[in-house]
């Protein structure tokens, strides 16, 4: 699970379910948006929003709040559609229809 740099968690003020944060793959690499979703305590998503994070810039912000909207929007459909938001590697969706159908 990414871990927030300092001071840049924020809650969404329209969706209490959804906040942004930033996270740096290293300690001096380039830091992105992330979005983190809890639908229930036991049903929580986190996505990249591939979206590079820039400290105390307000417009930065704004502009990865309207990228995270699409994305809620997208794992809540899914959501109310009965679909599962878990990332699947591609070696998993190549080896089920396999074991699904047989090797015939």
């Amino acid at each position: 699970m990414p871990k927030a740099i300092e001071n840049s968690s924020h809650k969404h003020p329209a969706f209490p379910n959804m906040s942004l944060f930033a996270h740096s793959k290293s300690e001096h690499g380039q830091a992105n948006w992330y979005l983190r979703v809890t639908f229930s305590r036991s049903e929580q998503s986190v996505r990249s929003l591939k979206y590079p994070y820039i400290p105390n810039d307000e417009g930065n912000r704004l502009e990865a709040d309207k990228k995270a909207i699409k994305v809620y929007y997208e794992l809540d459909k899914r959501r109310q559609q009965g679909l599962s938001n878990k990332r699947q590697s591609l070696l998993k969706l190549l080896v089920y229809p396999v074991r699904a159908y047989g090797t015939n």
